[in-house]
């Protein structure tokens, strides 16, 4: 038995010295600089949107429910928000209904005026409309007018996350591309 118990501790000790260089030459975690990558992205073509749109490939694909075209989710550690795109088959449009409809979406009362912003895109004129509750939930809405339809893009979710996003960029179908599909 003793003979045994030499034999270990033998073992012990020949470890011990043949690992020591391995587990004290660098006590430390080796630091690495933060570095900042950028996002990269994917064009989502779709037969049912007159328009290329580059989203953030950060964004997880969801199924669009009957009213949706597309339909995303985001995230950023507890923060949490969709993007949708949808369609209108008309013209005839009323936004302050809309935009009633999207307050009411987020226990907002409704309104008969309301602020929202017009924007200048390659595709067309946008208009911006963006309403946050006291709980800090937030939606942010640009309509485009494409022909006799009308799209809809649309943040829902945390105010912090979503002051933090930027819309997808919208880019025409080139003549390649059309002929593609």
């Amino acid at each position: 038995m003793e003979k045994y118990i030499m034999f270990f501790s033998h073992i012990i000790v020949i470890l011990f010295y043949a690992l020591t260089p391995a587990i004290f030459a660098n006590p430390l975690p080796h630091q690495v600089e933060p570095t900042v990558r950028p996002i990269a992205s994917h064009q989502l073509h779709s037969h049912a949107i007159p328009f290329d749109v580059l989203l953030p490939t950060t964004w997880i694909r969801l199924t669009p429910n009957e009213l949706q075209l597309e339909h995303f989710f985001i995230y950023d550690q507890d923060l949490t928000a969709t993007f949708s795109i949808s369609r209108l088959n008309s013209t005839s449009f009323n936004l302050i209904q809309n935009i009633n409809r999207w307050r009411n979406q987020i226990g907002l009362t409704r309104v008969k005026q309301y602020p929202h912003t017009n924007l200048k895109s390659a595709l067309g004129p946008i208009t911006q409309v963006e309403m946050v509750n006291q709980d800090q939930v937030a939606i942010v809405v640009q309509l485009l007018q494409k022909d006799d339809q009308i799209f809809f893009l649309k943040f829902q979710g945390d105010n912090d996350l979503i002051k933090t996003l930027s819309f997808p960029i919208l880019m025409p179908i080139t003549a390649t591309q059309n002929s593609a599909i």
